[in-house]
């Protein structure tokens, strides 16, 4: 999936680099907090000590991070514009995704309907849970828009 299209110096993210990476903001941030953080956003995998802390190290080696103290880590400006370059091509990536689930539950309609229709129902929760968050996010960045005085642009 996108995972292997994230690349720093033609190496790419592995599966467990990419949500570390993006759970450390660019502000510095100790690294239980992280591990908190992920452990929130997480229903399918358990953040420890004994695989993020290495994670985080490595992506210190690689750049991406900055470290300052012992276990204090900020997203280095490298790493936000590793993130932000390869927008686009997650979003084309995840459009995928979401049109494979539908395709599958759709087939599946008239072959066993109630699998189907616990495939759709789990993908209306997680669909919904994103919307959410997706909605926080555009509130979030209106409030700093108008705290900050940014100018509004149109891209056309």
């Amino acid at each position: 999936m996108w995972i292997n299209i994230i690349r720093d110096q033609d190496k790419p993210l592995s599966a467990v680099e990419l949500p570390v990476l993006t759970s450390v903001p660019e502000v510095p941030t100790k690294a239980s907090e992280v591990m908190d953080q992920m452990n929130d956003k997480s229903t399918h995998w358990k953040a420890e000590k004994g695989s993020v802390y290495p994670i985080l190290h490595r992506l210190t080696e690689r750049g991406l991070l900055n470290i300052q103290d012992k276990m204090i880590f900020s997203r280095s400006a490298i790493g936000s514009s590793l993130l932000l370059s390869s927008f686009n091509e997650i979003m084309i990536q995840f459009e995928s995704v979401v049109s494979y689930f539908h395709n599958i539950a759709e087939n599946l309609v008239e072959t066993d309907p109630l699998k189907s229709r616990s495939l759709l129902e789990k993908l209306s929760s997680s669909s919904t849970q994103l919307i959410s968050a997706v909605d926080k996010l555009i509130i979030r960045s209106d409030e700093v828009v108008k705290r900050d005085n940014w100018r509004k642009l149109s891209i056309e």
